[in-house]
C-alpha cells in the first residue's frame, strides 16, 4: 500500500481532514515551503548527517572502522550513502505529516507520528542493512546478534532527535506565516481606518466649509474664489491619500504634506479666523523626508476637536523640523471642559502606523502648557 494512501487513511480515521488550497486560506501559505523543502532545508540535515555517520560506522564495523585508510573511506562512504538516503525520504515523509496536519494545534499529532514511522521503518531498514553487510561481508563485516540492539538504540535516538528537529522547523515556518498573515491583516486594518479618517473628515469637513463659503460668496466674491480653490486642493489630497504612488507604501514626503496643509490651514483660518494660529519652521533638509500621508491633518485636526478655539482664547499650533530626523507639532494647551467622543481613527492610528511601516515611536510630551507630538522624519529605504 502506498505510504500515502496509509497516510489519508489514518487520517480519515482519527477524523482529520487535510486542509487544501480551496478549503483552508492557511495551506496556500503552507505549500510553497513543503514544495520547497523548507522543512528541512539548509545545512541542518546535512550536518546531522556528517555527524551521525561515523558513530553509525563505528557502531557497524567496530575497531575494524579505523583498521586502514580503505576502511575508513570505503565504510564511511556506504554509510553516508544509506543515512543521506535514508534521511531525505524521512524528510518526504515528514512533509506528506505536515501536510495531513497542518495546524499549530496538531503539533503531538504530528510528533507522536513522525517519531512511531521514523522508528519503525529505521528499525526495519537498520535490521535489513545488518543482514544485508552480513551476507556481503564488505570490508571484513560480521553480524553479531549481541550488537544488533545497539545499533537500533542508536537508530532510534537519532529517529527521535530528527522528528523534533522536524517538527521545531516545522513549528517555526508556522510561526512565520501566521506573523505575515497577522502583519498582512494589520496593514488592511490600518487601510481601512485611513479611509475612515477621509470619511469622518470628508462630511463634516464639507458642512463647515461650505457654510463658509455661502458667507463669502456674498460679503467677498473674490476671496470665496480662492476658498473653492484651496477647499478643491484639500479634497483632492483626501481623495488621494492612501492611494498615490508613493515609492514608500503609505509614506509621502513632508514637503507635499506641508502644501497640503497651506491648502488646509486656509480652510480653518477662514472659518476660526484669529482664534488659531499656525506657523511652520521646516528646514530644507527635513522637507524631502516622508511621514505617514494625512499625518499633518491628523495632527491639527487632534488639536482642535481637544482644545478650546476662540478668539478670546486662540489656540496656536507649531511645526517645526530643525533636523532631517525629526519633527515636533506642538499646540497650546487649552483642554474642552466639555470632551468631543472620538473614534479610534486619530492620533493613536497614526502611532500604530508608524510602528507598522518603520518600527519607530511617537513620542507624546506635555510640558510648560504645551501639547507636544515629536514624530521621526523617515528616510524611503
Amino acid at each position: 500500500m502506498p505510504l500515502s494512501l496509509l497516510l489519508r487513511q489514518v487520517a480519515r480515521a482519527l477524523n482529520i481532514r487535510p486542509k487544501f488550497e480551496h478549503q483552508d486560506p492557511f495551506m496556500p501559505r503552507l505549500f510553497p515551503f513543503l514544495e520547497q523543502r523548507k522543512l528541512f532545508r539548509g545545512g541542518l540535515l546535512w550536518l546531522l548527517i556528517v555527524v551521525y555517520t561515523p558513530v553509525f560506522c563505528y557502531l557497524f564495523w567496530g575497531s575494524l572502522y579505523w583498521a586502514s585508510w580503505t576502511n575508513l573511506l570505503g565504510i564511511s562512504l556506504i554509510m553516508f550513502v544509506f543515512n543521506a538516503l535514508d534521511a531525505f525520504f524521512l524528510q518526504w515523509l515528514a512533509q506528506q505529516i505536515g501536510v495531513y496536519f497542518p495546524h499549530p494545534h496538531q503539533s503531538a499529532l504530528r510528533l507522536s507520528s513522525m517519531i512511531s514511522l521514523f522508528v519503525g521503518i529505521n528499525f526495519f531498514l537498520g535490521q535489513q542493512l545488518m543482514y544485508a553487510l552480513g551476507a556481503t561481508q564488505w570490508f571484513g563485516y560480521s553480524y553479531k546478534p549481541a550488537q544488533a540492539p545497539w545499533v537500533l538504540a542508536a537508530m532510534t535516538c537519532m529517529n527521535i532527535l530528527l522528528a523534533g528537529v522536524s517538527e521545531g522547523v516545522y513549528a517555526f515556518t508556522q510561526w512565520r506565516i501566521h506573523q505575515e498573515e497577522l502583519e498582512a491583516l494589520e496593514h488592511q486594518q490600518l487601510q481601512m481606518q485611513l479611509e475612515e479618517v477621509k470619511q469622518q473628515v470628508n462630511p463634516h469637513f464639507l458642512f463647515n466649509s461650505l457654510n463658509s463659503l455661502s458667507v463669502l460668496i456674498a460679503d467677498n466674491p473674490r476671496q470665496a474664489e480662492r476658498f473653492v480653490d484651496e477647499m478643491a486642493t484639500v479634497y483632492r489630497y483626501l481623495l488621494q491619500a492612501g492611494q498615490m504612488p508613493t515609492p514608500g507604501g503609505g509614506l509621502i514626503t513632508l514637503e507635499a504634506e506641508l502644501r497640503f496643509l497651506q491648502a488646509y490651514s486656509y480652510l480653518l483660518h477662514t472659518r476660526y479666523g484669529s482664534a488659531i494660529s499656525l506657523e511652520v519652521d521646516v528646514c530644507e533638509a527635513a522637507r524631502t523626508q516622508y511621514v505617514p500621508v494625512l499625518t499633518l491633518q491628523t495632527l491639527v485636526d487632534n488639536a482642535i476637536k481637544h482644545n478650546v478655539v476662540l478668539a478670546q482664547q486662540p489656540l496656536s499650533i507649531q511645526i517645526r523640523a530643525t533636523s532631517p530626523t525629526l519633527l515636533r507639532v506642538s499646540n497650546s494647551l487649552q483642554k474642552r471642559s466639555v470632551t468631543i467622543p472620538l473614534n479610534r481613527a486619530g492620533l493613536s492610528m497614526l502611532m500604530a502606523r508608524y510602528r507598522l511601516l518603520q518600527g519607530e515611536s511617537v513620542q507624546v510630551l506635555v510640558e510648560d502648557q504645551r501639547y507636544t507630538v515629536e514624530l521621526p522624519l523617515l528616510p524611503l529605504v
